[in-house]
């Protein structure tokens, strides 16, 4: 009997985020490409003290330098269509 795939609604246990990190920095090695570092930056945006959005997202290291790429990873804005650009501004 064949063996069969399984997708599962779960999120990944720690052993198995390793293994795909793992996987990716061999594939990385294996395109002679330098395996980056990466930080996440998140900003929050207030209008006076109210909450109305957030942004987060990862930046890449070579080393010292900043790749020069960004990416967004999540963005919230909850209010900003209540308020007009030149309110906020």
């Amino acid at each position: 009997m064949k063996k069969q795939i399984e997708i599962l609604n779960r999120e990944m246990t720690k052993t198995e985020m390793k293994q795909m990190y793992a996987g990716f920095d061999q594939h990385t090695l294996d395109q002679n490409v330098q395996i980056q570092d990466l930080t996440r930056h998140s900003y929050t945006a207030l209008f006076g003290n109210k909450f109305i959005g957030c942004s987060s997202g990862l930046a890449y290291k070579n080393g010292d330098a900043h790749s020069g790429w960004f990416y967004l990873t999540d963005l919230k804005s909850s209010c900003l269509k209540r308020f007009s650009f030149k309110q906020l501004f």
